[in-house]
């Protein structure tokens, strides 16, 4: 009978585009290596010849992509390797899927250190998104660190830092060509796409005309972090010191229980054109109790610049002991919700709100 044999071959696509559909549509897709990939590949291939099939049409195979061809070491995760071609596969993924320079996640971005020993090496940096549906538009950036430990770069001191930056293009390759001297602080490679939350995986190549050193740092070589939310509202948005109302702000109660340094970071994402913001790190001469009600300018030990409305940082190099650190608005009566990023290569502090 006609009619069934057409019904059962409209089920049968029906069933065969349904997989396809979720195929397409599955949020774990960006998460896969290569390897997976291609399998995924192959499977939406099979299905859509089988649709072909029932449609009694010769199935043909799409022109696949060549895969490039690495000559040199190759880095997946994390690791070192040294030459004049070197490989790094890794991927924006979650919280690294930052974005560009223009938000502030861009910071969270896959850092990778460059170290170059010799003057006028001319380098060239290959960009490859490995997009599974539509490219999207990615840059390399190439900073130049005041660090000369490997971790992860929180802050620009300035923006003459950034001597390198691709054009940013919605294409499956970019390309950065750059002329590096012999540095004491290893350079910071950031690939980024342009939005956050752009999750795909990518593979970046080092090419040099001398040997240099690339890591991308594993996580127990990377800073340790504490992040914390919080908000100025109502009696808590009580503005700078030069206000009355500046005890009533938010207090963490910091201590520590070694020399170090820690990198403070205040950022306020939410509101564009919004207020100065900064932070007060004060030592009380006194024991800490609870929330305090008065603080002397000799009692405070130091204090972010204002100025920024979204963003606010410091290193502080602490000796053991019980600290107050205080974020807070310039003018009070300013509400927003912040982070606090304290980050650390010790241990980090155990931190509470008063």
């Amino acid at each position: 009978n006609k009619s069934s044999v057409d019904d059962e071959a409209t089920i049968k696509i029906k069933v065969q585009i349904d997989k396809l559909k979720q195929i397409l549509k599955t949020n774990e897709r960006m998460s896969l290596g290569n390897a997976a990939w291609k399998s995924e590949q192959s499977v939406v291939s099979e299905i859509a010849d089988k649709i072909q099939e029932i449609l009694g049409i010769e199935p043909t195979k799409p022109a696949m992509k060549e895969e490039p061809s690495f000559t040199g070491p190759k880095i997946n995760g994390s690791g070192v390797a040294k030459g004049k071609e070197i490989h790094v596969d890794s991927q924006w993924r979650g919280k690294s899927a930052g974005g560009c320079m223009n938000h502030l996640t861009w910071r969270w971005n896959p850092q990778i250190h460059l170290i170059v020993s010799q003057d006028d090496t001319k380098l060239c940096l290959s960009l490859i998104q490995l997009a599974r549906i539509k490219l999207t538009s990615v840059t390399i950036y190439v900073i130049e660190s005041t660090i000369s430990e490997v971790g992860r770069l929180l802050w620009l001191e300035g923006k003459n830092q950034v001597i390198g930056k691709a054009r940013f293009r919605a294409a499956s390759k970019v390309t950065l060509d750059i002329t590096l001297k012999k540095s004491p602080n290893p350079y910071v490679i950031i690939p980024a796409t342009y939005d956050p939350n752009e999750e795909l995986p990518f593979t970046l190549t080092v090419s040099a005309d001398k040997d240099v050193s690339v890591e991308v740092v594993a996580p127990e070589r990377d800073l340790k972090e504490e992040r914390i939310a919080g908000e100025w509202k109502g009696l808590t948005a009580g503005g700078c010191k030069n206000h009355p109302s500046f005890v009533k702000n938010p207090q963490y109660l910091v201590t520590c229980t070694e020399n170090t340094t820690l990198k403070v970071l205040l950022l306020q994402a939410k509101i564009d054109n919004f207020d100065a913001i900064s932070f007060y790190w004060v030592k009380p001469k006194g024991n800490i109790s609870g929330k305090l009600i008065g603080i002397s300018d000799d009692e405070v030990l130091n204090k972010g610049k204002f100025g920024d409305p979204n963003e606010c940082h410091l290193s502080l190099d602490v000796t053991p002991g019980s600290y107050v650190l205080i974020p807070c608005t310039f003018e009070p009566n300013k509400e927003a919700s912040y982070e606090l990023f304290i980050a650390t290569r010790g241990k980090l502090p155990t931190i509470k709100l008063l």
